[in-house]
C-alpha cells in the first residue's frame, strides 16, 4: 500500500452508537464536522477527500482519482464520513495544485538565503500552530515550467530528510513536495489533530503559480538530497561488506543470537524501507495478512539490527 493511501476496507465508514464513534469519546468525535471543513475549501477551488482523524490517511477507494469539488459532492461524502478531517489534493498537471509542506525549523530561511528571494505571500496553513508553528503548508499552482522541471508525467512527490542527523534512529523530515506526482494531499484548514490543535489558515491569500526560482531551488535541493542518500547507502554497504569479510558466517550467526550489530545486514534506521520492499515481493506471491506478518517478523529479527 502506497504511502498516504488507504482502501475502504482499511479505513471504513465509521460505526455509530448514538451519534459517536464506537470506542471513541463522543465529544471528541463531534468536534470534527466534515461538511463545515470541506465546504469553504471546495468553494475556493480545492479538490478534497475525507481523511481519517487519527491516521491522516485518505479513506475513499481511489481517492487519488476522485475528489469532491462542489458542495453537493461534499454532502454526499458526509453521509459516510461526517466526522472526518479533510485533505486538499494535488496531482501532477499544469494548473493543478501542489504543496510545499515544511516540517522543520530553518527551511524557509535557508530557501530565502540561498535564492536571495522572499517567499511569496500565498495561501498558507499551519499544521501545529501552537506547538510547532514552523510547520507550514504553502499552496501553489503548477506551471508548464514546473511541470517540466519536476519530471513531467514521470514526476514524483518528494520527501526530503535531514541526512546530517538522526532522531529515534531515523533521519527527520525537512519538507515534502506534494502534488507534483501521483495523487497526494495536505490536511486542510479546519481539520482537528488528535491533540486538539486545529490546522489553521494563517494567510488567506491567493494560490499563485509556483515561482521559477523556487522550482529551480527545489530541483537542485532534491537532487542534492538523493546524492546524500546514495552516499550514505554506499558507505553502509561498504561497512557491512567489511564485516562479512571480517567474520565467518558461523560467527555472525552467534552475533545475531547475542543481538550484536555486527551480525546483522540491515541497519535499524533502514528497517522500514527494507521491510516495505520485502512486503511488495511477498504480496505479489499471494501471501495473506497473517502469513505476511509472520514472514516480516522473521525478516526483522534475522536481518535488522535491534530487530528482536
Amino acid at each position: 500500500m502506497a504511502y498516504g493511501v488507504s482502501t475502504a476496507e482499511n479505513c471504513p465508514a465509521p460505526e455509530y452508537d448514538n451519534g459517536s464513534w464506537k470506542g471513541q469519546d463522543e465529544r471528541k468525535a463531534m468536534t470534527i464536522d466534515f461538511v463545515a471543513i470541506a465546504t469553504p475549501l471546495v468553494e475556493r477551488g480545492f479538490r478534497v477527500t475525507p481523511v481519517h482523524p487519527e491516521t491522516k490517511m485518505g479513506c475513499m477507494r481511489n481517492w487519488q482519482k476522485h475528489q469532491a469539488t462542489t458542495p453537493d459532492e461534499v454532502l454526499r461524502h458526509a453521509k459516510y464520513y461526517p466526522h472526518h478531517n479533510v485533505g486538499v489534493v494535488g496531482k501532477r498537471g499544469v494548473g493543478r495544485h501542489c504543496f510545499l509542506d515544511v516540517d522543520a525549523k530553518g527551511v524557509i530561511e535557508r530557501i530565502e538565503s540561498e535564492t536571495k528571494q522572499t517567499m511569496p505571500k500565498v495561501y498558507r496553513v499551519k499544521s501545529s500552530p501552537m506547538s510547532k508553528p514552523y510547520k507550514t503548508h504553502f499552496y501553489f499552482k503548477q506551471t508548464p515550467y514546473s511541470f517540466e522541471k519536476f519530471g513531467g508525467w514521470e514526476a514524483v512527490n518528494s520527501n526530503v530528510k535531514d541526512m546530517t542527523t538522526l532522531d529515534d534512529g531515523k533521519h527527520p523530515t525537512l519538507y515534502d513536495l506534494k502534488g507534483v506526482g501521483g495523487g497526494s494531499f495536505v490536511v486542510g484548514a479546519g481539520s482537528v489533530k488528535e491533540n486538539g490543535e486545529v490546522y489553521t489558515c494563517v494567510d488567506d491569500g491567493p494560490v499563485p503559480e509556483i515561482p521559477k526560482w523556487l522550482v529551480d531551488w527545489l530541483v537542485k535541493d532534491i537532487d542534492k538530497y538523493w546524492e546524500a542518500v546514495d552516499a550514505e547507502k554506499a558507505a553502509k554497504l561498504a561497512l557491512k561488506e567489511a564485516e562479512q569479510k571480517k567474520y565467518t558466517p558461523d560467527e555472525r550467526v552467534q552475533m545475531r543470537r547475542k543481538n550484536l550489530p555486527e551480525g546483522f545486514d540491515i541497519y535499524f534506521e533502514d528497517r522500514y524501507e527494507y521491510l516495505y520492499k520485502r512486503l511488495c515481493t511477498l504480496s505479489s506471491m499471494g501471501l495473506r495478512a497473517r502469513s505476511l506478518e509472520v514472514a516480516l517478523t522473521d525478516l526483522l529479527e534475522n536481518d535488522v539490527v535491534g530487530g528482536k
